[in-house]
């Protein structure tokens, strides 16, 4: 956990548009393959959630990751 002093909608923002990944964080946390696998949207109307997922089977693992997970 990071306490911060900001405006929680840009932190918001941030992290839930990814698309920005591979252009802001290239060659740390994106990757070419990141963006150009397709991202999969299924909103849950009843229970208030959106699930967002990108399956990336083939795709090399982003450096940060790699480091981080072994």
């Amino acid at each position: 956990m990071e306490p911060l002093k900001a405006r929680f909608g840009l932190l918001v923002d941030n992290l839930l548009d990814l698309s920005h990944e591979t252009y802001l964080h290239g060659g740390y946390i994106g990757t070419p393959e990141v963006a150009a696998t397709p991202i999969t949207t299924e909103v849950d109307e009843e229970a208030g959630v959106v699930y967002v997922s990108r399956h990336m089977d083939d795709a090399e693992c982003p450096p940060f990751y790699a480091k981080s997970t072994g």
